[in-house]
């Protein structure tokens, strides 16, 4: 019942897919913030800082969905066991450089993924092989450089990539008290 709802409004956005785009160009230009999903307020005040242009290739960078990253739990597996993994898998990947992730260790040690089935599916996934983790957060344990034997006290450990990290680099020898201001985190 719901889903016969749902598809015929599916089917009818497929058939006013035309005239839709049409009038969202439309309101970018009348109305760049609604436009744009952003709020008025904000949209605003990046007009006053950026100017317009500006603004709007930031509103439209900020729409576009994020991608998807993968950190190699080194405590289980190395990058090649992975790749070699997510070839079998149907994994497309690319390798990330960044000038904070030098070193033997961190060379491949995060992937961007371009395509790959539901992340909760990949065997490599449930055997904890991976984890999805933008590379900027690293930064933090890379500085902390905890080492295998210390004990590190993590306050804002919510959802756990840095605390995972901080395993790793730490060859899960020592102790780390992971917590978090949020309950639901």
């Amino acid at each position: 019942p719901q889903s016969g709802f749902i598809n015929a409004i599916l089917r009818g956005c497929l058939r006013e897919a035309d005239v839709t785009k049409k009038l969202l160009a439309e309101l970018k230009n009348s109305n760049p913030a609604i436009g744009f999903s952003h709020p008025q307020w904000l949209f605003g005040k990046w007009q006053k800082r950026f100017g317009d242009e500006r603004t709007r290739q930031l509103a439209e960078w900020n729409n576009m969905p994020p991608k998807t990253y993968a950190r190699v739990n080194t405590l289980k597996t190395d990058a090649g066991k992975l790749l070699e993994k997510w070839r079998a898998e149907d994994v497309e990947y690319d390798f990330v450089r960044r000038d904070f992730l030098s070193g033997p260790d961190l060379e491949a040690i995060i992937f961007e993924l371009k395509s790959h089935p539901p992340i909760a599916s990949l065997e490599s996934f449930r055997n904890g092989w991976f984890y999805i983790q933008d590379p900027g957060t690293l930064l933090a344990p890379l500085e902390l450089a905890p080492k295998a034997g210390e004990t590190v006290l993590d306050l804002c450990a919510a959802p756990g990539g840095k605390t995972t990290f901080m395993a790793q680099q730490m060859k899960n020898e020592g102790k780390i008290l992971a917590c978090d201001i949020s309950q639901e985190r």
